[in-house]
C-alpha cells in the first residue's frame, strides 16, 4: 500500500486526500480488508453480549461473494467510502536498488514487450475528447482522430538546467523531417519528446493542418502558449489515481513559463514545470506505479480552427526516475 505521502505526491495536492486521512478509523464496504475488519469486530460485539446468533448476515455475504468477483475500478465508490485497498499499487522497488543497464542498451528504451518498465511507446489516443466542428456554439466535444505527428523518441535528463534541448550535444532526434520537440523541465528531471511530420502526410491542407503550420511560422510565442495544450491519462494505475489525473486538457502557458527555440527543420517548446502543480503533479507520477499517456494539441479558438486534432502522443511505461540510470 502506498503510504500517505506517496498518496499526496501522486495527486499533487492535499485537499483531496483530506477525506483519506479522516476515514483511516473508520470501517466501510469498499475493499476485502474492510469486511474482514467489520467481521472481526462483529465477532467481538457478538461474543461479549453473548448473542448466539451470527453478526455477518447472509447479505452482507452475497454482497462480499458477488464483489470479490470484480475488479474494483467496476466499483464507483464515492470519496467517502474510498479505503486505502483502492489505491493499491504495484510494488514499489526496494530502497536503494537500482536497475542494471547493460553496456550498449539504452536506459529508458522503446517498449518492446508488454510487460516492460522505464520505457516509452506511442499512444494512439483512442476515447480521447476534443472540441468538435460547432464547440463555440453548441460547447459538444468529439472523439479525436488519431495523431497528426509520428513520434521519433523520448529522453529522460538528470537535472532541469537545459534550456533549449534543441540546441544542445544531447539533442538524438534530428534528421526525420521537420520536427516539434517538447522540453518537460520538472522539479529534478527533464522529459524531451520529439514528434515528426510523415513524408506525404494527408492533413497538411486540413484546418488543423493550417493551424499547426501557423503555431509553426506566423504565431508569436503569446500566441502559441495560448493554444498549446496538454492532456494526461493514466491507463494502469489505482482507482484514486485514475480519478485524480482524469483526462481534461490544460493549457500549459497558463501554468508556467514557456521558451520557443525555432531551427530550420524544428521548433522547440521548453517549458519550465519547476515550480508550477502541473509539473510537481507530473513528476509524482514518474514513481513506477502506473501507465501513463501524454498527449498535445493546439485548441480551436474560431471556427476555422475546429474540430481540434491530437498533435502527437506518448505512453509512458511505469517510469520510475529513481530506479533509472543516470
Amino acid at each position: 500500500y502506498l503510504e500517505l505521502p506517496d498518496v499526496i505526491k501522486a495527486v499533487g495536492y492535499v485537499e483531496d486526500v483530506q477525506w483519506f486521512v479522516e476515514k483511516q478509523g473508520g470501517l466501510c464496504r469498499c475493499c476485502c480488508c474492510c469486511k474482514d475488519r467489520r467481521r472481526r469486530q462483529d465477532r467481538r460485539t457478538s461474543s461479549t453480549s453473548g448473542d448466539s446468533e451470527s453478526a455477518v448476515s447472509e447479505e452482507e455475504e452475497d454482497f462480499w461473494e458477488h464483489y470479490e468477483q470484480r475488479e474494483f475500478d467496476s466499483f464507483a465508490f464515492p470519496p467517502g467510502v474510498l479505503c486505502p485497498a483502492m489505491i493499491c499499487c504495484s510494488v514499489p522497488p526496494s530502497e536503494g536498488e537500482e536497475a542494471e543497464v547493460a553496456p550498449g542498451v539504452p536506459s529508458f528504451p522503446r517498449r518492446s514487450r508488454l510487460d516492460q518498465k522505464n520505457c516509452w511507446d506511442s499512444a494512439d489516443g483512442a476515447g480521447i475528447k476534443v472540441r468538435g466542428p460547432g464547440y463555440l456554439q453548441d460547447r459538444k466535444k468529439c472523439e479525436s482522430k488519431s495523431p497528426m505527428l509520428v513520434l521519433d523518441g523520448a529522453q529522460l535528463l538528470r537535472g532541469r538546467d537545459l534550456e533549449s534541448y534543441s540546441n544542445s550535444s544531447k539533442c538524438c532526434f534530428r534528421g526525420n523531417g521537420f520536427s516539434l520537440i517538447l522540453n518537460f523541465r520538472l522539479p529534478d528531471v527533464q522529459l524531451v519528446i520529439s514528434w515528426s511530420v510523415a513524408e506525404g502526410a494527408d492533413w497538411l491542407d486540413t484546418p488543423q493542418g493550417l493551424q499547426f503550420r501557423r503555431f509553426v511560422y506566423e504565431m508569436s510565442a503569446e500566441d502559441r502558449s495560448r493554444r498549446l495544450k496538454l492532456i494526461a491519462r493514466v491507463l494502469e494505475g489505482s482507482f484514486m489515481l485514475k480519478q485524480a489525473v482524469g483526462s481534461k486538457p490544460a493549457i500549459i502557458g497558463n501554468q508556467c513559463s514557456i521558451q520557443y527555440f525555432r531551427h530550420q527543420d524544428s521548433l522547440e517548446a521548453s517549458m519550465d514545470m519547476g515550480d508550477s502543480s502541473i509539473g510537481r503533479r507530473l513528476r509524482g507520477l514518474l514513481d513506477g506505479s502506473s501507465v501513463l499517456e501524454l498527449f498535445i494539441l493546439l485548441e480551436g479558438l474560431n471556427p476555422a480552427e475546429l474540430p481540434e486534432r491530437l498533435l502527437g502522443g506518448l505512453t509512458l511505461c511505469r517510469v520510475d526516475v529513481a530506479s533509472l540510470a543516470s
